[in-house]
C-alpha cells in the first residue's frame, strides 16, 4: 500500500554572513546572518514556528549566541509559506570584542526548532532536514597600543596633599 501525507517540509537554504566593517571578520564585528526558509512540502506552512540560531566558537566550544526567531504568518507582511515557496530571514549579531570570538566560528540555523509544524516528505526526513551550518574564521581586531613616553612631576610631596603629574 502507498501512504501519502500532506504536510509542509521546511529547509534552511542560502545561509550567508555579511560583516560590518568588512572585508574579513574581526572580533567585535557586526554579523548579518541571512537565510531562506523553503517549504518543499506539498501544503502551505500556515502556522507560526521558530528558527534557532546558534553561534559557537569551535576553537573553545563557547556558545556565543543561542536564540530563537519567531515566524508568524499572521504578522505584518509575512504570510503563509506556500508549497514550493520561501521566505528570506535575517538576524544581526555583534561578536564579542577580544579573544572570546577569535578562531573558527560556526553558525547553525534550524527552521521549526520546536516542531510546531508537522512536517513530512517522501524519504521520511521531514523533521530532520531543517538545519544548515557554515563556518568562518575570525581574527583579533587590532587595538591601539598606547605607550607612555614621558612622565613629569615634582621631586617632593607632602602626605595628603595633591601632586601634579603629567604624562605623554
Amino acid at each position: 500500500s502507498i501512504i501519502s501525507a500532506s504536510a509542509p517540509d521546511l529547509l534552511v537554504t542560502g545561509l550567508n554572513v555579511t560583516t560590518s566593517p568588512g572585508p574579513g571578520v574581526q572580533s567585535g564585528a557586526e554579523l548579518t546572518i541571512g537565510w531562506n526558509v523553503v517549504n518543499q512540502g506539498n501544503v502551505a506552512a500556515s502556522s507560526a514556528f521558530y528558527d534557532r540560531i546558534i553561534i559557537r566558537n569551535t576553537n573553545t566550544a563557547e556558545v556565543l549566541l543561542n536564540t530563537t526567531l519567531v515566524y508568524n504568518p499572521n504578522q505584518g507582511t509575512n504570510g503563509v509559506i506556500l508549497a514550493g515557496g520561501s521566505r528570506a530571514r535575517q538576524l544581526v549579531f555583534t561578536l564579542p570584542d577580544g579573544p572570546r570570538s577569535v578562531g573558527r566560528i560556526e553558525i547553525s540555523v534550524g527552521a521549526d526548532t520546536f516542531n510546531n509544524l508537522p512536517e513530512h516528505n517522501g524519504s521520511g526526513t521531514g523533521e530532520a532536514n531543517n538545519s544548515s551550518q557554515i563556518q568562518l574564521p575570525v581574527v583579533a581586531r587590532p587595538y591601539p597600543d598606547l605607550v607612555v613616553t614621558t612622565v613629569s612631576g615634582p621631586l617632593n610631596g607632602l602626605p595628603g596633599q595633591p601632586v601634579a603629574v603629567v604624562w605623554t
